[in-house]
């Protein structure tokens, strides 16, 4: 039986072709180490990885929220141990002062010295960040939280919200913590303070006549010694949060990224074999092709 030359040239040279084109396509997957190269090579595996690549996606984000979050408080954390300590020292020095027997002068040594614990608390509630944004301003970060009103009264200029930021599908944790709330309605404890500083500071002034105000005065620190210690343990727990958290998301990218290199993962051995196959069919091929060609039995078509 014969068959037009130009017939058996266009059979084997689409065999070749195709030979060719799977060849190329185990070139790509060897070199990648992939098994699937487009969707079509297998598509519900290709399906399984969108969802596999879009988890990662997601924990990678959350991950890096959680890393500038935790940054973030940790500067706060900073600032309110500070102001933790400044407050115990104003406290220290109430108690210490709240003696009738002390002198005009000695009044007077201890108002200097809490001075400087205010003007030490007021730089700390005003802190900020890198780029200039106030820690404890809830969300108005642009604005300065103390500062001193037309009568020389401190006033709070922020608000006692916080922004929140997503560090899991369904969780969220608060960015900033309320450091002037524990100063009272007003910032009445640094204003108290300072109205008695002022008896302090008066040397006509009887020790025993504003004793009563360094009581009350001393409860009222003590409040906001109290208040800012609970603060740095709300800090600490929000960053045991954003740890588990972290740690939760880390263990998602593991087993999503084994999962995903399951499903596209290259059996390298077998490939290998493949490859090897194909490539001498294809030599015996061309062989066969070239020596049938050059026999020429056939009618020309």
């Amino acid at each position: 039986m014969r068959f037009p030359n130009q017939l058996l040239f266009n059979t084997l040279q689409q065999s070749y072709a195709s030979r060719n084109t799977h060849m190329n396509k185990l070139f790509n997957q060897l070199e990648q180490h992939k098994r699937i190269l487009v969707p079509s090579d297998d598509p519900i595996a290709s399906a399984q990885v969108l969802l596999l690549r879009r988890g990662i996606a997601d924990a990678d984000r959350y991950q890096s929220n959680i890393d500038n979050l935790s940054s973030h408080l940790s500067q706060q954390e900073i600032q309110v141990s500070g102001s933790n300590e400044q407050l115990l020292a104003i406290l220290n020095s109430l108690r210490e002062a709240n003696n009738s027997a002390l002198s005009s002068a000695d009044m007077n040594g201890y108002a200097v010295s809490i001075r400087a614990n205010i003007s030490a608390l007021v730089g700390m509630a005003n802190s900020s960040d890198e780029n200039g944004s106030y820690f404890f301003s809830g969300t108005l970060t642009d604005k300065v939280p103390l500062v001193r009103g037309s009568d020389g009264k401190w006033l709070f200029q922020g608000n006692h919200n916080s922004a929140a930021t997503p560090v899991g599908s369904s969780n969220s944790v608060e960015n900033s913590v309320d450091l002037v709330s524990v100063l009272g309605s007003d910032v009445s404890v640094l204003n108290n303070l300072e109205d008695l500083l002022s008896k302090m500071d008066d040397p006509a002034l009887n020790a025993s006549s504003y004793l009563s105000d360094i009581s009350s005065m001393i409860e009222q620190v003590n409040g906001a010694f109290s208040d800012s210690a609970s603060i740095l343990t709300e800090l600490g727990t929000r960053q045991n949060i954003l740890t588990q958290m972290d740690e939760a998301h880390e263990d998602n990218l593991t087993i999503n990224q084994t999962m995903v290199d399951d499903l596209e993962g290259l059996n390298y051995p077998a490939a290998q074999m493949e490859l090897q196959k194909y490539m001498m069919a294809t030599q015996m091929s061309l062989k066969n092709f070239v020596r049938i060609l050059n026999l020429s039995p056939f009618a020309q078509g």
